[in-house]
C-alpha cells in the first residue's frame, strides 16, 4: 500500500478498543472544561458577522 506524507509505507492499524475510549473520554472531558467558558470575543464577532449577513440575505429574499 502506497501512503501520503512522512508515514509512508507505514503499517497504519486502528487503535485498540480501550485505547479508543480512553482517548474519547479525555477528550470529553477536556471540551466538557473548555465549554464552561465564555466565548472568545472574535467567536462573538464571527457570530454576529453571521447574524448581520443572515439579516441581509432574508432582506433581499422579501
Amino acid at each position: 500500500m502506497n501512503y501520503d506524507g512522512a508515514n509512508r509505507g507505514t503499517d497504519h492499524r486502528p487503535l485498540d478498543l480501550d485505547v479508543q475510549r480512553h482517548i474519547g473520554s479525555e477528550l470529553q472531558n477536556t471540551f466538557s472544561e473548555i465549554e464552561k467558558g465564555p466565548l472568545p470575543d472574535h467567536h462573538v464577532e464571527l457570530l454576529l458577522a453571521l447574524r448581520r449577513v443572515e439579516r441581509e440575505l432574508q432582506r433581499e429574499q422579501k
